[in-house]
Order: C-alpha cells, then sequence, then structure tokens
C-alpha cells in the first residue's frame, strides 16, 4: 500500500429533502438516509454527484455483487448486468458524472460469459437495460491479438469515459471510449512510452484534460505522470519538482490544474500541483508558517482550492491531521481544526466547489464519524452517527460540495450506504 494512505487505513481499521426517503437516523442535527436496495442488509462505496443521484453495490444474499443508482425522490434501484453474465451477477458501480438528474452516466463493470470483469457503463435513465460494454483494442490489423480486458477509471460530464485496454499478459493501454464502446488508444499508439499507462482523471473542459499515471517509468522505479489536452492530443510528460524522485497525480479541475504527490528521497511525499497545460508545480511544503515533513493529496476544487493532509510536526501522535491550501496563493496550508470533542485524528477527504471539506475523524467513544467544514472556516463540525453502528466513513463528497456520502456500520458491523445534504 502507498504510504501516504496507510497511517490513515491503519486508523481506521483499528477503530472498529427531496433526496431523503424515510431512514434510520441516530442523530437528529443530520438527515442522514439509507440508500441501500430494499431487503438487502450489506451494501457500501456509494457515490454522489450534485443532482443527488446516488450510485453504490450491495452484497446479495447468494454472496454476489450488485450495482444500483438512486435518482432523487425516488428508491435505489438495481443496475441491470450484461446479457451474458451468468445468474446476472455480479457488477460493480465505480463512478458517475456531474450530469442532471437522470442524465447521469454510470460506469463500473460486470462479469462476461467468461467470468472475466469487464468495463461498462449505465444510463441513469434505464437502470433496467444492459449496460454498454467497453470495448478492448482490436490490434488484427498489425498482426497483434487483440486485448481481453477493459477497466473504465473515470467518466466526465460529456460522457467521454477514460480507462485501460488490458492484453492476454496483463499490459495495459489508456483509452477513451465512445458512447458505442468503441476504444481509441490515446496518443502515442503503440509507444513504450504509453504502455502501463492508467488514466486517473478527466475534466468537464473542451475539450477535455485528462491525466495518466504510468508505471515504473520514473526514477528508482517510480511512477511518472502524464497530461492529454484532449482524446486526439499527445501526451505531455508533467515536469517533476527539483529534489522529487517522481510524481503521481490524482486530479485535474475544469481549469486544468493538475493535484497530485511527489515522492523525495527518504520516501518523504509532499503535495504538488501543475498549472494548466502541465506547467512546473507549486509544491506544498508548509502548513501555517511551519514546515511539515510530510504532506499529502487529497482533492482540488475549480478554484484551486485544495484538501490535504499532512504530518504534524508538535502532535503527540504521528497520524496525519487535515489542512487547507489555496494552490493560487503560495505555498503554505491552513490547518483544519478536529471536531469539538475529538480524540482520535482527522483527515481531510474531499473538496466542494462551494469551498466545503469533508472527512472523517475519531470521537471520544473510539468511533469514526464524517466532518464537514465550512467554506472559510478552518474548524471540522462532526456529521453525527448515520446508523446504530459505531462508524460513518465518508466515501466522498460531490463536486459542488452539496451532498455526501458514507459506509455506515451496524450493531452486526455490515455496511450500509447512507448519504445528507451537507449541512
Amino acid at each position: 500500500m502507498d504510504k501516504r494512505f496507510c497511517t490513515a487505513a491503519a486508523f481506521l481499521g483499528a477503530v472498529a429533502g427531496a433526496w431523503m426517503m424515510p431512514g434510520i437516523s441516530a442523530s437528529p442535527a443530520h438527515a442522514w438516509t439509507n440508500n441501500d436496495l430494499a431487503g438487502i442488509n450489506s451494501c457500501e462505496g456509494p457515490a454522489v454527484n450534485d443532482a443527488a443521484t446516488v450510485i453504490g453495490n450491495c452484497l446479495l444474499t447468494n454472496d454476489t455483487e450488485a450495482a444500483f443508482v438512486r435518482l432523487a425522490a425516488s428508491s435505489s434501484t438495481p443496475l441491470a448486468a450484461l446479457p451474458s453474465t451468468v445468474n446476472g451477477a455480479p457488477c460493480n458501480a465505480t463512478g458517475i458524472n456531474n450530469s442532471a438528474s437522470g442524465a447521469e452516466i454510470i460506469i463500473g463493470w460486470c462479469a462476461d460469459a467468461n467470468a472475466v470483469n469487464q468495463g461498462v457503463f449505465w444510463r441513469s435513465s434505464a437502470p433496467a437495460t444492459a449496460p454498454t460494454q467497453l470495448q478492448p483494442l482490436s490490434l488484427l490489423d498489425l498482426g497483434l491479438l487483440p486485448d481481453v480486458q477493459t477497466v473504465a477509471t473515470k467518466v466526465n460530464l460529456a460522457g467521454v469515459i477514460v480507462g485501460v485496454s488490458i492484453n492476454s499478459q496483463g499490459g495495459e493501454l489508456p483509452v477513451w471510449w465512445s458512447s458505442t464502446g468503441a476504444p481509441t488508444e490515446l496518443s502515442p499508439p503503440l509507444l513504450a512510452s504509453d504502455a502501463n499507462c492508467t488514466p486517473v482523471d478527466i475534466n468537464d473542459a473542451l475539450p477535455p484534460s485528462i491525466i495518466a499515471n504510468c508505471k515504473d517509468a520514473g526514477k528508482g522505479g517510480g511512477s511518472k505522470a502524464v497530461l492529454w489536452q484532449g482524446t486526439n492530443a499527445v501526451d505531455i510528460l508533467l515536469p517533476v519538482p527539483t529534489g522529487a524522485d517522481y510524481c503521481t497525480v490524482i486530479k485535474v479541475n475544469v481549469e486544468g490544474q493538475i493535484l497530485g504527490q511527489c515522492n523525495y528521497p527518504g520516501d518523504i511525499y509532499r503535495v504538488a500541483v501543475w498549472g494548466a497545460g502541465g506547467t512546473a508545480a507549486v509544491v506544498l511544503v508548509t502548513v501555517g508558517g511551519a514546515t511539515e515533513s510530510e504532506t499529502f493529496a487529497v482533492d482540488i476544487n475549480d478554484s484551486g482550492l485544495v484538501a490535504c493532509n499532512y504530518l504534524n510536526s508538535t502532535a503527540a501522535t504521528d497520524l496525519p491531521a487535515a489542512c487547507i491550501w489555496n494552490s493560487n496563493a503560495g505555498a503554505d496550508a491552513v490547518a483544519i481544526s478536529e471536531p469539538a470533542g475529538a480524540t482520535g485524528p482527522a483527515f481531510a477527504r474531499s473538496i466542494g466547489n462551494n469551498g466545503k471539506i469533508a472527512g472523517v475523524f475519531g470521537t471520544a467513544t473510539g468511533a469514526i464519524h464524517t466532518f464537514h467544514v465550512e467554506s472559510g472556516s478552518t474548524t471540522a463540525i462532526d456529521d453525527g452517527a448515520a446508523y446504530t453502528g459505531p462508524n460513518t466513513r465518508l466515501t466522498v463528497m460531490s463536486r459542488g460540495g452539496l451532498f455526501l456520502v458514507a459506509n455506515a456500520t451496524d450493531l452486526n458491523d455490515q455496511n450500509h450506504a447512507f448519504g445528507e445534504a451537507v449541512p
């Protein structure tokens, strides 16, 4: 596991309206809503957009997975499997674009007739209609065998889907898919520099910017980060800041700013933001004017505000604390205070275009709760428990910062997909 996630994972593992429908809420101050499929007792992995459309996945009684979608003011509905899928499962929904309610594209995967997971997409307006399978690259005209598998990673507002086409040896090539599921390799095609590059985000600009990480291509075997400014553009290698060994990227906003993280000698991580077009990165070193040993990238909004975490040099624990950084105004972040009564560390997880931040923290009772931070504030607010069990773990906040969703556990430690309008 990447080191920047290890401390957070260890902590989380150790601590054991129109949008709303009737559900269980353990905190009267927050209108948490259960988004599980009816009659299913184990659902998780929810995502949400600004139309309050929720997707997620449930474990059925036969121990197979099924994906679901829930439009505002309706109940959760299963997403259909591929016609070739044996017994109609498993399928997983992994992402949704930010379109209007009922106009969304949902990406994920379904097992095919050979029990191989293949990238697919659904339309939220027709959940009962079989998804469109994302086809692998076919290179027969070049005397090469066709690829055997696909993985969709992201989809933008226009419905452009990016991901990888995988050959029988596990080699990956970055592609984008048309509305019919036809693949096109991102340039430059069939070159070593393009092999094993995985797109991780695509923005809503016209043309869209696409970012990817290329495995084992950087100094010391680390990855290199690349940018395409359009589906037909040639890739741009993002410059590595002075002193860093290599960098990885995670998010590109509508202005083309790219959020990532760079690894320095000694396995030290620091947040980096590249300008539009892949200009030199600004690196985050200080929080509140104090130099911190490491900073960790989380999310960036369309205004260039970054949700981050850092190792607090003055704290008794070596677990990260949350911060917010205006990447357009220098290289110093501001610390976020933990919610009142918190005894465990707080981790930022998302930031919305309205400037609100969401994350998770340890409560005085040893549970995990989500928190949010109001725009312009640096104090986290407890969002309460979403269910009868102890833990409510944020998965994501919608891009605009309007809604958030979480995995909430019951007293039997089963996961449930809950959501709320950000207070």
